[in-house]
């Protein structure tokens, strides 16, 4: 079956009383993980598709419905590119389950180019002005605006993301085209960290801030961090959850 037929069966499954009272909160994991699916734009997926066989942006989206299923909130997700392989009519679908993370509590991070989801943030810090040499500058920071991905209005500032939820900025990014920039990512809030292909924004999210808390703050070694002033508000956090999925990457925090 696919993931919208096998929720429908499991959905209209007729039980008994006894049967309900035995197997009842197992059908109803089943639907919840069923419906997340769904709800992500993965409807289509049979149940026996291997997941070698996935694209990054499916394997992003699976992360997602788990993320959902696993009801955590006070926790910082960040996903690179989730729309990867997602048709355009379903960027709203995707972007009510990433709104779905946040009012519960979380903070969600989004690397992304694509408008619907951009425009939905509460958040953006825009990336460019250009690829390469052209790019690794924050030229916009703040909420979303029709200069996002078009670099025609400075940089708000680190003030921009200031909330009483506290954030986690990240001073002085220097690796690869990023040219010594300061960012601030609000928590408790829908973050979009968008700019063309090339102008620093995973390497800004992956080496910068997860690398970086990685070695510095959890003694890992051997990964490759990216080069930073300082990295501020980690006291806010206690820990740091990743699933990578073959070029594309997505963790999470979650908050003391």
């Amino acid at each position: 079956m696919d993931v919208k037929s096998a929720r429908r069966f499991w959905e209209y499954l007729p039980m008994s009383k006894q049967e309900e009272a035995v197997a009842g909160h197992l059908r109803r994991e089943i639907v919840n993980r069923l419906t997340y699916l769904d709800d992500v734009g993965l409807s289509y997926l049979t149940l026996d598709r291997q997941t070698r066989t996935l694209s990054g942006g499916e394997s992003q989206r699976i992360n997602l419905a788990a993320a959902l299923g696993s009801s955590l909130t006070e926790t910082m997700y960040v996903i690179d590119e989730p729309t990867v392989g997602l048709h355009a009519r379903d960027s709203e679908r995707l972007l009510v389950v990433l709104r779905r993370l946040k009012n519960a509590g979380n903070t969600v991070i989004v690397v992304e180019h694509d408008p619907t989801i951009i425009a939905g943030a509460d958040h953006t810090i825009d990336l460019g002005p250009g690829a390469g040499e052209l790019g690794g500058e924050v030229v916009y920071e703040g909420v979303p605006s029709a200069e996002c991905s078009g670099g025609l209005q400075p940089a708000g500032g680190l003030k921009a993301a200031a909330t009483q939820n506290g954030a986690l900025t990240i001073l002085g990014a220097r690796e690869h085209n990023l040219k010594n920039v300061d960012v601030s990512i609000p928590l408790g809030k829908l973050v979009a960290i968008t700019g063309v292909s090339g102008s620093g924004k995973s390497t800004l999210i992956r080496d910068c801030l997860y690398n970086r808390y990685q070695r510095e703050y959890r003694g890992v070694s051997g990964v490759e961090v990216g080069k930073i002033t300082a990295l501020q508000g980690v006291e806010q956090i206690y820990d740091m959850r990743t699933n990578f999925a073959g070029s594309q990457f997505g963790f999470s925090f979650a908050r003391k």
